[in-house]
C-alpha cells in the first residue's frame, strides 16, 4: 500500500539502518523532502518514539514524521518535526504523505 502510495506521487521508499542498528522501517523521498515512517502492529495508547526515529529526526531534521499503528491517531513535535500517529487505514487517504 505504502509503495503504491509513493509511486502516484512520484516518490521513492528507501530502509534506513546505522552502524549501531538503529533503524527506521520507511523513508520515503519525494524531490528533496524525507519522511520517514516507522510501523507498529499494535494498539499505541500513547505515540512511542523508537530509538531509530528520534535519530533520523536529529540527524536530517525532516519536517514530518509518521508512526503508523492499529488506532491511536495524534499529533506531536519533536525539535523541528511534527510527527503523525495516524492508524493503518490513513495510509488510503490522500493526505498521507
Amino acid at each position: 500500500m505504502l509503495k503504491e502510495k509513493a509511486r502516484q506521487n512520484f516518490a521513492k521508499i528507501y530502509f534506513w539502518r546505522t552502524k549501531d542498528k538503529s533503524e527506521v522501517d520507511f523513508v520515503v523521498e519525494r524531490g528533496n523532502e524525507v519522511i520517514p515512517v516507522e510501523v507498529k502492529y499494535k494498539r499505541l495508547t500513547k505515540p512511542e518514539i523508537t530509538r531509530g526515529m528520534r535519530s533520523f529526526i536529529e540527524r536530517y531534521k525532516p519536517k514530518k514524521a509518521f508512526i503508523v499503528n492499529l488506532e491511536l491517531e495524534s499529533t506531536f513535535c519533536l525539535n523541528s518535526t511534527k510527527l503523525y500517529v495516524v492508524p493503518y487505514y490513513k495510509l488510503l487517504t490522500d493526505c498521507f504523505l
